[in-house]
């Protein structure tokens, strides 16, 4: 987590994964960014990244997990602000609200 929230993890190899690695070159491509450039332009995280098979229906647990809440705070503390000051693009996948 500290490396992540310091900028300094690399993007997720997805060995094991090609469906994850699929989405994200998919997602990805929507803004012209390629998986390879991607390592030092973007920052990818997830509000819950836990598997669930209710999806929303869980959502109450993003108060509830400590991981959840602390990423929850350093983008509203953090990434938000930068975005409104044009300092970083940020896009929330999913529900936009959950983020706050």
């Amino acid at each position: 987590m500290i490396r992540t929230l310091l900028g300094s993890a690399p993007l997720p190899s997805f060995k094991g994964n090609p469906a994850g690695l699929e989405w994200t070159t998919a997602t990805l491509g929507q803004f012209s960014i390629t998986y390879a450039a991607a390592a030092s332009e973007v920052a990818s995280l997830n509000l819950m990244p836990y598997r669930s098979a209710h999806g929303r229906e869980d959502a109450h647990m993003i108060k509830l997990l400590e991981s959840s809440r602390l990423m929850l705070e350093w983008a509203n503390d953090t990434l938000f602000p930068e975005a409104r000051a044009d300092e970083r693009i940020v896009v929330c996948l999913r529900s936009a609200d959950l983020w706050g």
